[in-house]
Order: structure tokens, then sequence, then C-alpha cells
């Protein structure tokens, strides 16, 4: 059923098991670098020990000549660390500043003038620009360039495989872009973009059902962001989607991720 279910989603079954391998190293070699911290998850729940494992990560590939990866790994951790430190209160916030600040570096890396922004996947256009449009200071016509970059490195003739959860990710983005105040505000397209992301949620949650049948249930976490953004623009818009998807997203939280309904909690 796996293999069948996998491939109706343009994903080879052998590619998701070595996908969850080299997680599961990484979260490995985390745990290696700081044995004193408690119920360290890796960098993708802004465990602070985690910050070792990324920059691992990326000295192996600097070394492979991959800068982009590299400064996407280093930006990604930073601004899980942020995110995580945020809902443990007000008082962290010089922390929170200081992650935000250097993962917003990392991504102004990628656009040096070296073209590295050339080679990056949907994934990682993603996080450079949701980076960009989050925090303080954002800067929502960047943050839209990546946005659109990996919306259209996403299509299918391009990337046939990208996995369902990415691609709404990457309209949740344009379209948070799209509702924010200023030149770059469209209602009518925030909406749009919004409307597609949650047309995708049937195939994540089938893609997420799949996967733990390979036995992880990460990207159940992956739905509920999903779940949880659309739910919040639904809400502000005075949508019933709002209330349907925010309730299943705290639901889905509180039995796959802790971190993620903490964010949940903390509004964020």
């Amino acid at each position: 059923m796996a293999p069948d279910g996998l491939g109706a989603y343009g994903v080879d079954p052998g590619e998701v098991l070595r996908e969850l391998e080299s997680r599961d190293r990484l979260k490995e070699s985390s745990m290696k670098a700081d044995t004193r911290s408690e119920g360290i998850q890796g960098f993708w729940e802004g465990k602070a020990s985690a910050m070792t494992a990324a920059r691992e990560q990326a000295r192996e590939l600097r070394a492979k000549s991959d800068r982009a990866s590299a400064e996407c790994v280093l930006a990604s951790a930073h601004y899980s660390r942020a995110t995580t430190l945020w809902t443990r209160g007000p008082w962290w916030l010089p922390f929170v500043l200081w992650h935000f600040w250097r993962a917003r570096r990392h991504v102004r890396k990628i656009l040096d003038g070296s073209g590295n922004h050339r080679n990056l996947s949907p994934e990682q256009f993603d996080v450079a620009g949701t980076i960009l449009m989050r925090g303080p200071f954002p800067d929502i016509s960047t943050a839209l360039w990546f946005f659109y970059g990996g919306y259209w490195e996403a299509e299918e003739e391009r990337r046939p495989r990208t996995q369902p959860h990415t691609k709404a990710f990457l309209r949740i983005g344009l379209g948070e872009c799209r509702e924010l105040p200023g030149r770059e505000h469209d209602s009518g397209l925030a909406r749009r973009f919004f409307g597609e992301a949650a047309d995708l949620i049937p195939a994540i949650e089938s893609f997420a059902s799949l996967i733990s049948e390979l036995g992880s249930d990460r990207y159940k976490c992956q739905l509920v962001r999903v779940l949880k953004r659309c739910g919040a623009y639904f809400k502000r818009v005075g949508d019933p989607r709002g209330d349907e998807f925010l309730a299943r997203a705290e639901k889905l939280a509180a039995e796959a991720s802790p971190d993620q309904l903490a964010k949940i909690k903390a509004g964020i």
C-alpha cells in the first residue's frame, strides 16, 4: 500500500526512506553533541544543542561547494530556535532577536551576487522567504521573490516529486505576504493562494499517513503547520474553515508535536 500511495504523489519510496534515515542521522549527531540537553529532537524543533548538528551539516555542504544549502541549513536552525524561544516568554526577547538576525544574515548570503540562489530547491526557497517575511523589519519584496521562485520551481514539469506540504507552504507564504499592509498588499491574491494551500490539505494528510506507515510521524508536524497557518488566515477573514483547521491543528499537535503545540498556544 505504501509504495503505491507514495507513487501517486510522485515520490519514490526508496527516496523517502533514505531521507528519513538521513534526518535520523542528523538527529543522532545532535544528541551526541550535547548529552546534557533533554529531549533533543533536531533543529527543526528549535533545540539549542541542535545548532551543533546544523553547523556540522553546513560544513559538509560547503566542502561540497553547495553554499546555498549550507546557508539555508543555518538560517533554518536559527529561525527555529528563535520561534521556540519566543514561546517561553518575552524575557527571552534579546535571544529571539539575535537568532532572527543570524537567520536573516544567512539568507542574505544566498543573495551575495555569486549565483547561489540559482540552485535552490522549493523547500529552500520557502525557508528563505519565511525568514525574511517574519520577525522585526520584514523584507516583503525579497520574501515574495523567494516564494515566487519556489512556486515556479515546484511546478510539476520542473520538480515532479515536490512534496504537497512544500507546495502548500509556498502558497501560504505568498498569501501572507499579500495580506500584509504595504505596496505588495492584494487581498484577492491572498485569498487565492490560501485557497490553493487549503486544497492541498487532503494530499498532505494522505502523504503524512503513508510516511507514518514507514515508521515516522515527522510529516504530521508539517500537516500541523499547514492547518495552523491556513486556519489563522481563514479565521481572520471570517471563513468557517478557520476554527475547524485550528482545532484540527491543535489536536494533531498534542499527539505528534509538543513543539508545535507550544507555538500554537503562543500564537506563533
